[in-house]
């Protein structure tokens, strides 16, 4: 960083990747150096900002109480944008890890607005009286991972190309997200700004049962018992059991190895020898689609290996065509989607869905910025 003036610096960045000038500018906080080497713990329990609220009280893994910044920087709200809005005195962030819980903690009054619930509990706070269901946009996406490693039943192509499309994505979507979700015709945010346009591609893949049996009978397969590992996400474990339906369907033997939160994750950037399939979140709040790809390449990765677990140089070229800043482009990550999802079927897209939150009725209003989250101080109150 160069300073230039009081007002100006220059920032030289040896990151490459496209978008990530924006990432830096939303991710990084700024704070005084004074501020920040007084804190005893390096501002963990003791922040100091610049924001409109201040934190009053943290009581670790239970809550965190904010209270309005009386002396806040910013005294002309006609200049304040959603982000810098004081519309409550007081708000209390309760750190609950259980989805049913919250579902409870709302219905009794305890909680008053939520963006965690299960898309079941979704649907059931939607037809409540007292409750509003609202919808933002997101890079929320559900995929599934095929492992193709020597050894795997899953390195034959033709037996990933048969269980992609056995698969009803529709039906899956619904039983993971009901009416919030939607059948992927690709595995990327669809908010990117380096997303194709809609008209550009059609769905990768779609049910076909007698393609499957035929890309089946093509492969090595001899009635081996896959292997697959899943989100611990009550939605997917349910819908994972769906899956394993539809591939019996088509004549493959799966099971489903299910796991606490920390297991599954500490499994998903292991070596990859537990498991076949991987029935997996893929989040990209990033603005650039290469974010929300970056299980398909290496370099994100200790060991080199994406976490299809195979070195494929012609994979990693295309995904840093579409993540370098010079290339990224809709076209580039056509390219790219063409190659891991239909050429080599490395990935079979499921289902989209808009973040869903869910307030009681001493809410009138949430504010919600699309790169930057909600912004409570903004929320208006009955």
């Amino acid at each position: 960083i160069e300073i230039v003036d009081d007002y100006t610096l220059d920032f030289y960045l040896k990151n490459e990747k496209a978008g990530a000038f924006v990432t830096m500018l939303r991710v990084v906080r700024v704070v005084t150096e004074k501020a920040y080497n007084d804190s005893p713990d390096g501002m963990l329990t003791t922040p100091v900002g610049t924001g409109p609220y201040k934190l009053q009280e943290y009581i670790p893994g239970t809550s965190a109480t904010f209270v309005k910044d009386e002396n806040y920087w910013q005294t002309d709200e006609s200049l304040r944008c959603p982000r810098q809005q004081q519309n409550m005195d007081v708000f209390n962030i309760k750190i609950i890890t259980d989805k049913s819980t919250i579902a409870l903690a709302l219905e009794s009054g305890q909680i008053d607005w939520t963006n965690n619930l299960m898309g079941t509990d979704v649907v059931n706070f939607d037809s409540m009286d007292g409750f509003t269901v609202g919808q933002v946009p997101s890079g929320n996406m559900i995929n599934l991972l095929f492992n193709c490693a020597e050894g795997h039943p899953t390195s034959d192509i033709n037996l990933r190309k048969a269980l992609a499309y056995a698969i009803d994505a529709a039906a899956i979507s619904y039983i993971v997200k009901g009416v919030y979700g939607t059948e992927a015709k690709w595995p990327i945010n669809q908010c990117a700004l380096d997303c194709p346009d809609d008209s550009v591609m059609d769905y990768f893949y779609q049910q076909d049962l007698d393609l499957a049996r035929e890309y089946l009978s093509k492969s090595s397969y001899n009635g081996e018992e896959l292997r697959m590992i899943c989100d611990p996400n009550s939605g997917v474990r349910n819908a994972s059991v769906v899956m394993i339906d539809m591939f019996s369907e088509i004549g493959v033997n799966c099971k489903v190895d299910q796991y606490d939160d920390a297991l599954y994750k500490s499994m998903e950037v292991g070596d990859g020898e537990e498991y076949d399939l991987d029935f997996i979140y893929m989040n990209s709040d990033g603005v650039y689609s290469y974010v929300g790809l970056r299980t398909l390449s290496g370099a994100n990765y200790a060991n080199g290996l994406p976490r299809i677990y195979i070195q494929d140089d012609k994979l990693e070229e295309l995904y840093n065509q579409a993540a370098l800043v010079d290339s990224a482009s809709p076209e580039s990550v056509t390219a790219l989607l063409e190659y891991a999802c239909t050429e080599q079927c490395y990935i079979r897209p499921l289902l989209w869905y808009n973040g869903t939150h869910v307030w009681n009725d001493k809410v009138m209003t949430s504010e919600h910025l699309d790169l930057d989250g909600f912004c409570f101080g903004a929320f208006e109150l009955k």
